[in-house]
């Protein structure tokens, strides 16, 4: 324990302590230690927590993106359903040999069906599920589209 009273010659007294210059030496180094080791922590949590914003904000972008994907992958199976269904149409009432309707540049019946306008519109605005049915479109009687 520290010795109450006056301290020695080449003493420091601390806090009522008595301490040689080489204890008080040692103890402001280890007071430096301790700032330099708070320091550093503190600069270790932010860092820690920079990274977690960071990796939040990662998440956050990553989700809308895989939204926006699905929301894609949706229309585009519309679309697929839309041109299957036209296609099952085509080769029902199809007179033409179908080997000359998918001929690079032949207009066959499909030309036909792009100068009517029975092509679905590709235009993001539209909906693909509210167009008319390729069946209802190619002008059938009622009776052959149900």
């Amino acid at each position: 324990m520290c010795e109450a009273g006056i301290p020695p010659s080449g003493a420091v007294s601390v806090m009522g302590c008595s301490l040689t210059l080489q204890d008080a030496e040692e103890h402001q180094r280890q007071l430096r230690k301790k700032q330099k080791n708070r320091a550093a922590a503190q600069r270790s949590r932010q860092k820690h927590t920079n990274k977690a914003d960071a990796l939040h904000q990662q998440h956050e972008s990553l989700e809308k993106q895989n939204h926006a994907l699905r929301k894609e992958i949706q229309a585009l199976q519309a679309e697929l359903a839309w041109w299957t269904q036209a296609l099952h149409v085509h080769e029902r009432l199809c007179l033409l040999d179908c080997a000359s309707c998918l001929a690079p540049g032949a207009a066959g019946c499909w030309g036909q069906a792009e100068r009517t306008g029975l092509t679905p519109s590709l235009d993001p605005g539209s909906s693909l599920s509210t167009q008319a049915s390729p069946l209802l479109l190619l002008g059938l009687p009622s009776w052959l589209t149900s």
